[in-house]
């Protein structure tokens, strides 16, 4: 938190207790007093004890409700409707009010600090609002129309990436477009024109040993030269590596420290797990982005309300979420993330086109594979005989 933000929340904390103590001692040595002279009318001169126990309770009650009233509610609601005209009214006035209660505030920090050094506590360290408070004021604002669904989206994603890593949303080895080194520039300019991509990862002998990237225009340049028989190899740009691990929000930061649009992802034994460029990653803020070069493919298709066509790269807990399935959470299974991993997992080998497995109440069914992988599995969720009829 800023020095100057800390300044102005402890002068207003601290007025608010001296308001507080004034009132108090007001409504002790003139309020209570004449008030309980007021109820004898109503208890009569005998019941002084009586008469004194109702008068700071009625008196306290009163305090209560202008305090909150005038010290909560209405200037709140002033401040939100109007707070560029109040801030502007107020900042001089709350910088001479800060600058009076300096030295009061200075001292009251060096006692909160000596007593709540054995706990390690540091009363400048505090944060004004926390993550869950900024969730709740979003949600507040989205239900109230301050904010659109799409806004409130966006600012839960921001927190939502500090969370996930990136192996959760690259792209998986066996979809990786990559070219081997000494591919010809000719093929690779077919390669270009097919795929649309403007850098592509290059590999010596194995997807494996990816050993830089290229970019399309340092190729094309040399071709516009002339240049015949063009060798990629010594324009190779240097690949960035990172571990399956890495928070999405931290690989953004350096992506765009570094200035680099594609990073590899590799597994704990140093192969190539997979690839995420700051497309990706974005996406993961502002939803799915598409160029003319996109395919639309429907990673769910529903069929009823008890159906759905899958692509098999749909993270499992989605699946297990969206049909209430009665299942352990992907989390509690290291062997898959994916539908398509999920249902290897259940038979213990790769299924062929047409298999089905059952488990947690609902049917899986390959629909299509392709060489070793699995492609659609349509999800059907069984229904209770007493449901059905």
């Amino acid at each position: 938190m800023g020095r100057k933000a800390v300044e102005y929340l402890a002068s207003i904390q601290v007025a608010e207790f001296l308001i507080v103590f004034a009132f108090s001692g007001i409504s002790a040595a003139y309020i209570a007093p004449r008030l309980s002279d007021l109820l004898r009318f109503v208890f009569g001169p005998g019941a002084p004890v009586v008469r004194d126990v109702a008068a700071v309770a009625v008196t306290v009650a009163a305090l209560c409700l202008v305090a909150v009233l005038f010290g909560i509610f209405i200037p709140r609601t002033i401040g939100g409707r109007h707070a560029q005209t109040v801030l502007l009214i107020l900042v001089w006035p709350l910088e001479l009010f800060t600058w009076a209660l300096r030295p009061l505030v200075a001292v009251l920090f060096a006692l909160t600090r000596l007593l709540t050094r054995p706990f390690g506590g540091n009363p400048q360290s505090s944060a004004l609002v926390t993550e869950d408070e900024i969730k709740s004021l979003v949600e507040a604002g989205q239900a109230q129309g301050v904010l659109q669904e799409r806004e409130q989206q966006m600012i839960t994603s921001i927190f939502a990436i500090a969370e996930k890593p990136v192996h959760e949303v690259m792209v998986p080895r066996t979809d990786i477009i990559a070219i081997d080194v000494e591919t010809p520039a000719a093929e690779i300019l077919k390669i270009i024109t097919t795929i649309g991509h403007s850098r592509i990862p290059v590999y010596e002998g194995s997807p494996d040993n990816i050993i830089g990237i290229l970019y399309v225009k340092d190729l094309f340049r040399r071709l516009a030269r002339g240049e015949k028989d063009v060798q990629i190899r010594p324009y190779l740009r240097a690949a960035q590596f990172v571990p399956e691990t890495k928070k999405i929000d931290e690989l953004l930061r350096d992506m765009q420290k570094d200035k680099v649009h594609i990073a590899i992802v590799v597994d704990e034994y140093g192969g190539t797990s997979g690839l995420v460029t700051i497309e990706d990653l974005v996406e993961e803020i502002v939803g799915e982005i598409r160029d003319e070069y996109d395919v639309e493919q429907e990673m769910v298709l529903p069929v009823s309300e008890t159906e759905a066509l899958m692509d098999a790269r749909v993270p499992f807990e989605d699946v297990r979420e969206t049909f209430d399935l009665d299942l352990p959470p992907a989390e509690a299974a290291p062997d898959y993330d994916t539908l398509g991993g999920f249902v290897v997992a259940q038979l213990g080998r790769f299924p062929k086109s047409g298999e089905a497995v059952e488990a947690g109440g609902a049917k899986f069914v390959v629909e299509s594979v392709e060489g070793r992988r699995i492609r659609r599995v349509r999800v059907i969720k069984k229904m209770p005989e007493r449901e059905r009829v």
